[in-house]
């Protein structure tokens, strides 16, 4: 039994980007539905393959709000500044996408001014107990610091690979409790959050493995007194970053639980497969 928690936005922009919007249209108005197909077509082979791995599938789809970084930009206001904005052939496609969650009868879940992490770490925290394994489906390595227990995973669409709490920590180097402390040194360049200057990947690692995770007990060694010397220097910076890259687990969220995944080849896919013209075979062999 699996809970399923997906990360939608990640897969939009996958699906957008791995099929071209000029090869997906509407005939009726010429408006473009790749993401819709894509994120359809993903969604079925990832919860066919983590049926086939861990039994009876549970998902619940979480989105970003539409002001999904305000509450982060609070604290710095450049936050995701550096992000391209969204395609004309795909914004219309989000509502769209919606729909296409609802048709299929996966519970939805969008907080307004949080985001899509957010969600999943609440959903985390209050659902561990309640399933077998909780998959985590997204890219985003921000999720790394949710991974605290031995049925909670990560998904990759990208890479299509499953990493639990050892793999993570054999591929980063530590623990994936100590992520946040990690990425407060660090800084995180696809989210616009600048570092402490002149500590990279490695020095961090290093930093982590000597303290245990807590900045407070390092341990003065000749190979990092100029790092320490940096963080002491730069307390605000890094008070200011863990506050940005910690996950919040205590959202209200007001959903109603998901039931077992079964398809059936359901009504309401059906129709709205219709209103968005698309013959989709390959998504009719799914869900048998």
């Amino acid at each position: 039994m699996a809970l399923l928690l997906v990360d939608v936005s990640s897969l939009i922009y996958r699906a957008f980007h791995s099929l071209s919007p000029e090869n997906f249209k509407r005939p009726s108005d010429n408006l473009s539905n790749n993401a819709v197909y894509g994120v359809a077509l993903t969604m079925f082979k990832i919860m066919d393959d983590v049926k086939q791995k861990y039994g009876d599938v549970y998902p619940i789809a979480c989105f970003d709000s539409p002001t999904c970084n305000e509450t982060r930009k609070v604290e710095q206001i450049k936050y995701k500044l550096n992000r391209p904005k969204c395609p004309t052939s795909l914004g219309h496609q989000f509502d769209w996408i919606r729909e296409l969650f609802q048709s299929m009868q996966i519970v939805c879940i969008e907080i307004q001014s949080h985001e899509a992490d957010d969600i999943i770490a609440t959903l985390c925290e209050t659902n561990k107990n309640n399933y077998h394994t909780v998959v985590i489906v997204s890219p985003d390595k921000d999720l790394n610091q949710l991974i605290l227990s031995d049925n909670i995973i990560i998904f990759n669409p990208r890479s299509k690979l499953y990493f639990s709490q050892e793999t993570i920590q054999e591929k980063i180097g530590f623990h994936p409790k100590f992520f946040t402390i990690y990425q407060a040194l660090v800084g995180d360049a696809a989210d616009n959050i600048t570092g402490v200057k002149g500590i990279g990947h490695k020095s961090a690692v290093e930093i982590l493995k000597n303290c245990n995770g807590n900045l407070e007990n390092i341990i003065p060694t000749k190979k990092l007194l100029k790092k320490i010397k940096l963080i002491e220097n730069n307390k605000d910076i890094i008070e200011s970053n863990m506050k940005m890259v910690t996950l919040n687990t205590v959202l209200d969220l007001n959903y109603n639980y998901p039931n077992k995944f079964q398809f059936n080849k359901k009504q309401s896919f059906g129709q709205f497969l219709n209103k968005m013209e698309i013959n989709a075979k390959a998504l009719w062999k799914y869900g048998k």
